[in-house]
């Protein structure tokens, strides 16, 4: 006797899983991708913030020589060693900016990190410059601002155990200047934040 056998068909599977599985699987894949752009833009404001930093102590290294050349020049030019490194009245704050005809000098002009002159602009030719006034045409502001602060080093006269640097205009009676405490601010931003470098040195005359 010949036996028939009926063909059987797998169940059909539930409507809209399918969809379901697709929407996990795009969902799985946008949330890799945003991973990956995530970690591409940390990369990215990292490298920005360190290239940044890098320019901030180049500027304010600058800075340092600028006071040294000046104390430099002024023994060259037979005149006292701190010409140039005060300004009017005293005053010890200011910003460094070049001359090519006279070499670099300070602009007393500014008081604190936020005032308009203490502004690094950026040269046409991509150097980056401080100005005694407004800047030239062609020049645009940079993210960083610069000030230079330079408070005395005072001796009693004859003690070189009393040296020490004083929060002053001048060295306090009974002392003489031996030497200046030059301070260095850089503050910038970059990718929304904003970040600060100091630096400090000293300048005596020795000579």
């Amino acid at each position: 006797m010949t036996r028939f056998r009926h063909a059987t068909r797998d169940p059909l599977p539930p409507r809209g899983q399918g969809m379901l599985e697709m929407i996990i699987a795009l969902g799985i894949i946008v949330s890799g991708i945003a991973g990956t752009l995530s970690l591409v833009s940390s990369s990215l404001n990292a490298s920005n913030e360190s290239q940044t930093r890098v320019v901030a102590t180049g500027l304010a290294r600058e800075a340092m020589e600028a006071s040294r050349v000046i104390r430099d020049g002024n023994w060259l030019a037979a005149v006292p060693w701190n010409t140039a490194l005060v300004g009017p009245g005293g005053d010890r704050t200011g910003v460094p900016f070049f001359m090519p005809e006279k070499d670099w000098r300070i602009d007393f002009t500014a008081a604190g990190i936020s005032d308009a002159d203490a502004v690094v602009y950026e040269d046409p030719d991509g150097s980056l410059r401080q100005y005694d006034g407004a800047p030239p045409a062609g020049a645009v502001e940079s993210p960083f601002r610069r000030l230079l602060t330079l408070r005395p080093i005072c001796m009693v006269e004859g003690d070189a155990a009393t040296i020490a640097s004083v929060d002053g205009t001048a060295c306090p009676g009974g002392q003489v200047e031996v030497g200046t405490d030059v301070r260095v601010l850089v503050t910038w931003t970059v990718s929304g934040r904003g970040h600060r470098l100091e630096m400090q040195g000293e300048l005596y005359d020795w000579r």
